[in-house]
């Protein structure tokens, strides 16, 4: 029971935080987490020019499966790429109510909404990690060329497995605590 007052209290703080956040930047958290036009049965094609330091969220549905792709330029400016998917929670998918997957915070951050509220800076995904964050998408498993980053149907579907066991994502549970 003190554990879930103290997330509740943890959650009421944060959303408290990125309001004042949202406000002072002049923008909603709505307008952070807003999707691209969804791509189905095909490649995915991103287009260079529209990474900033704020993840661009990539609806994919591959044979009826919805998944999401995350891109973001670096502080470093490498190109970033990621599943919106949390690696720990899969890994740990004994529990039904888990629900991996991320947020995008003013900051720039991402917050898990596993029930854990980690919070993971850009230069955190495409990375691997024992703890909560975004199943990476490595370089290898994309073309890079001039202006596109392209990532193919075929690797998407070989993919499929990380959202295979994905839940509902309106609910919230807990992996990492």
């Amino acid at each position: 029971m003190k554990i879930k007052i103290q997330t509740i209290v943890l959650t009421v703080i944060l959303m408290i935080i990125c309001g004042a956040s949202a406000f002072a930047n002049g923008s909603a958290d709505n307008a952070l987490n807003e999707r691209k036009p969804a791509v189905v049965n095909q490649n995915l094609v991103i287009q260079i020019s529209d990474l900033t330091g704020y993840v661009n969220f990539y609806p994919v549905v591959i044979d009826g499966l919805q998944m999401e792709i995350m891109a973001v330029r670096a502080q470093d400016g490498s190109i970033r790429t990621a599943f919106n998917a949390c690696h720990f929670c899969y890994q740990r998918n004994d529990d039904p109510k888990v629900k991996g997957y991320f947020m995008q915070l003013a900051g720039p951050k991402l917050v898990s909404l596993c029930g854990s509220e980690r919070l993971i800076t850009m230069d955190k995904i495409q990375i691997s990690a024992p703890t909560c964050h975004p199943e990476p998408l490595l370089p290898e498993n994309r073309i890079t060329a001039a202006s596109t980053i392209t990532i193919s149907r075929d690797y998407l579907r070989r993919a499929k497995n990380i959202f295979a066991e994905m839940k509902l994502m309106n609910e919230k549970g807990s992996c990492c605590d």
